[in-house]
């Protein structure tokens, strides 16, 4: 497994944490409406390292 299989993998474990996170805030979301400002703004961060992630991946995976 070369190095760039490794930075991959390791990126798709971080992308998924990331969901799992992004799930956490919407559940907070929908449960605490008074906080949707604030749970939106991390959402829109989470989404945004997110996309980072995915475009790295797809220049990592185009190089082969």
């Amino acid at each position: 497994m070369s190095i760039k299989d490794d930075v991959i993998v390791f990126l798709k474990r971080k992308q998924t944490q990331l969901m799992e996170r992004y799930a956490i805030w919407e559940d907070i979301q929908s449960e605490y409406l008074e906080l949707y400002s604030l749970c939106q703004k991390e959402m829109d961060r989470i989404d945004w390292i997110a996309e980072l992630i995915r475009k790295k991946m797809f220049e990592l995976k185009e190089s082969e």
